[in-house]
């Protein structure tokens, strides 16, 4: 599957990332895993978000619906090579079979070229905001498959 335009030699570094994610299950709350499983560089992510999307397959956020992630209270974290983050729990009305909104920001890095890849298609725009990084928490029994 190609990349997104533009992002085929530098990944996605300095850049916002939004995905698509549909949910079977709904709830009161929300929490997502972070995976660098693949990567051979620590992963720095500065800004995290989840909403609800506007609409079915809309990029858009439903008004109201956005919240910031954080990662054991530190609203960014640096997740090493070959492991996963899960984030806090945010408290978030989800239907079931909604559409959800998962944004990262992971920041250029400095005196390299950057290495954060995406797969597939996503909208992609410059940051808002770059906050203090943390270091991401090993979470035990985590599914291994791919992740935002």
């Amino acid at each position: 599957m190609a990349g997104e335009p533009g992002t085929e030699n530098t990944g996605t570094a300095g850049r916002s990332v939004r995905n698509i994610v549909h949910t079977s299950a709904g709830g009161a709350g929300a929490r997502i895993t972070l995976s660098n499983l693949y990567g051979r560089t620590p992963l720095g992510i500065t800004h995290a978000s989840i909403a609800l999307a506007a609409a079915h397959n809309s990029s858009a956020a439903a008004p109201g619906t956005m919240r910031r992630l954080t990662f054991g209270g530190a609203t960014s974290v640096t997740i090493p090579a070959g492991q996963q983050t899960l984030s806090d729990a945010v408290r978030l009305q989800v239907p079931s079979g909604a559409d959800l909104l998962v944004t990262t920001y992971s920041p250029p890095r400095r005196g390299r070229s950057p290495t954060t890849r995406t797969h597939g298609r996503s909208p992609i725009s410059p940051p808002a905001t770059t906050p203090r990084t943390r270091p991401a928490r090993r979470t035990a029994n985590a599914p291994r498959s791919g992740g935002t």
